[in-house]
């Protein structure tokens, strides 16, 4: 794992070879991602305060439709986040269904390490970026890139993040 940026990025073994950084929209790849990132950053100022992250019920996914394949949706649960909603590209990328949960205790590092980064993100309150490999099989490496961005949990729904990720061409393709 490579951290950029001034923010104090727990250690995490799992995402090993990962580049993770405050968001900032000079660091995108996709367009995708600058869409995502400039919809939180709108609805921020736009709420009362101006400095709690947007509740989920502000997306508006009929208004976002390019991004409908990359999305997911994490909602938190006792020991960790559980996937409640993810786009075709999402789910084929990381080869994982909705229902899928990552747990704070969990004996798989990335399992543990993509919960405990959620809870960063979390309480920094601000997205945070990613880029860097991932193993499809032991010879297949994609490259992707990822957006995480925290919402104001509601009591009902208990949605925590929304993030993009999208997988980056190869120099083959």
């Amino acid at each position: 794992m490579v951290i950029n940026g001034d923010a104090p990025i727990p250690e995490l073994p799992g995402m090993t070879g990962r580049q993770l950084s405050k968001a900032r929209a000079d660091l995108f790849i996709s367009p995708l991602l600058s869409l995502l990132f400039s919809w939180w950053h709108e609805t921020v100022r736009q709420l009362p305060g101006a400095s709690a992250p947007p509740p989920f019920s502000a997306f508006d996914i009929t208004s976002h439709r390019p991004l409908a394949r990359h999305i997911f949706v994490a909602t938190e649960q006792e020991n960790g986040y559980v996937l409640r909603l993810a786009g075709e590209d999402y789910l084929q990328l990381f080869g994982i269904r909705k229902g899928h949960q990552w747990r704070r205790q969990h004996d798989d590092p990335l399992e543990r390490d993509f919960a405990l980064y959620v809870d960063f993100v979390r309480r920094e309150g601000i997205p945070y970026y990613g880029r860097g490999p991932l193993e499809l099989s032991p010879k297949n490496w994609v490259a992707f890139e990822t957006l995480f961005c925290p919402l104001t949990q509601d009591p009902t729904d208990k949605i925590a993040l929304i993030g993009l990720s999208v997988r980056l061409p190869s120099p083959n393709d």
